[in-house]
Formats: structure tokens, C-alpha cells, sequence
């Protein structure tokens, strides 16, 4: 999720398993939205300038609400009562209303995945 405003609104659906009792594995899916279109998506989003059959307007955020599709897929293993595991792997897919402030035709996908060890003490 890159979004840091209040702007923003999700649909959630996910699924969580455990195969073992020291393993779980869990898939969220997204769909972001912009609450309000032509309002900004993050802190410090300019206005830009868009020119439409000779008129000039000045737009803030976003021309279209969808902003993105999401798939977030996280392995956890317990190594002992103390010891935590986790792995994650995401992907975002930019729906119309980011393709609609990007300069390219179509923005690209954003992937992102982390390992980390919790250790209590």
C-alpha cells in the first residue's frame, strides 16, 4: 500500500490455513479507491496541469477512483514459543485513476517482499 492519506478506501478479502501447527500461510486481496476523485491521494501531492481539446485545468489527486488491485501472500513459521518466521511477498496491479497522473500510458506494477525473525524475550 504506497497510499498515506485518508482519501483512500479498501475492499478486503483474505484466506489464512494452517498446514501444520507451526505453519500458516495467508493471501489478502485489495482493491484500493480514492474516496473522492480530483482531491489528493497522498500528503504533498501537487496540482498538475492537464490540457483537454485546448482548455487548461488544474487537477489535484485523481480522475478516477480505482486506484489499484492488490495480492499480498505471507508464510509465518513458529520455530519455538519465543521464535517467529514470517515472509511476505506482494504485488499491486495500478488501476485508472493511477494510470491517470502517471506520464507513461500505463503505470507498472509495484512488487515488494520481506523476510523477518521475531524473537521474544
Amino acid at each position: 500500500m504506497v497510499f498515506i492519506n485518508s482519501n483512500v478506501s479498501s475492499w478486503n478479502l483474505g484466506f489464512g490455513m494452517w498446514p501444520t501447527a507451526q505453519d500458516k500461510v495467508s493471501v489478502q486481496f485489495s482493491r484500493v479507491l480514492a474516496d473522492k476523485r480530483l482531491s489528493p491521494i497522498q500528503f504533498g501531492q501537487a496540482t498538475r496541469v492537464e490540457v483537454d481539446q485546448g482548455i487548461v485545468n488544474p487537477i489535484a489527486g485523481v480522475t478516477r477512483r480505482h486506484l489499484s488491485d492488490d495480492i499480498f501472500v505471507e508464510y509465518m513459521r513458529v520455530v519455538t514459543p519465543n521464535v517467529y518466521l514470517t515472509a511476505g511477498y506482494s504485488f499491486s496491479v495500478p488501476g485508472p485513476g493511477i494510470d491517470s497522473i502517471v506520464t507513461q500510458a500505463k503505470a507498472p506494477t509495484w512488487h515488494g517482499g520481506f523476510v523477518n525473525l521475531i524473537v521474544n524475550y
